[in-house]
């Protein structure tokens, strides 16, 4: 009787434990962490970034938000169409649009800002490097 008890005990212990890491693991820490932002959290946001970063001016942070506007709403409408093409065919367009942003914000920021703007980049993919490489140490 008593071995029926600690085994039925155990076996609720167990439902408990599982119910709640199942829970747990649902939970979005994150909220609103980047795929469901609207275009103007998302243009709000990297403006923001750049400003403390780059000390921009008043002109320069309108013409970035709308260029960063443009962006998002332009990502946001690709999105469909980018899973029709081959991925080749995605590649190039994906690299157009990154030159013609580049060219844009360098249009618009002094030669200064502009690599600053180059080194954070830089710094930041040397950072998901070091990240992936780290990564596939443990492993």
């Amino acid at each position: 009787m008593n071995n029926t008890k600690i085994k039925a005990l155990a076996l609720i212990v167990l439902a408990l434990l599982t119910i709640s890491s199942v829970s747990y693991s649902q939970n979005d820490s994150k909220p609103n962490s980047g795929k469901n932002k609207t275009p103007e959290e998302f243009a709000k946001k990297k403006t923001d970034k750049l400003n403390q970063e780059l000390s921009l001016s008043q002109e320069q942070y309108n013409k970035i938000y709308d260029l960063m506007l443009t962006k998002a709403a332009e990502r946001k409408a690709n999105k469909e169409k980018f899973k029709n093409l081959e991925k080749t065919e995605r590649k190039e367009l994906k690299k157009q649009n990154r030159e013609n942003f580049k060219k844009q914000m360098q249009s618009i920021l002094t030669q200064e800002q502009f690599a600053k703007l180059e080194k954070m980049k830089a710094n930041k993919k040397d950072k998901r490097k070091n990240k992936t490489k780290n990564k596939l140490n443990k492993i």
